[in-house]
């Protein structure tokens, strides 16, 4: 099973908060029990556009409009 997350912040977006928080405890969650997850997000300065983050795939691009 694949699953793919779409969220306009992920943990590393300087405007996180409890919503990211809990996005990611479930992604988290789910690649540990063997589902492939991607959590598509905007792009962070000084962050890679594209991470490994427990288990699961994170991929930045673009921006609050754009993502």
């Amino acid at each position: 099973m694949k699953i793919l997350i779409l969220t306009w912040r992920d943990l590393a977006h300087p405007a996180a908060g409890g919503a990211e928080v809990y996005t990611e405890q479930v992604a988290a969650r789910w690649a540990r029990r063997g589902i492939d997850v991607t959590l598509f997000a905007a792009a962070v300065a000084d962050r890679p556009a594209e991470e490994l983050v427990d288990g699961y795939r994170v991929v930045r691009a673009g921006g609050k409009y754009t993502v």
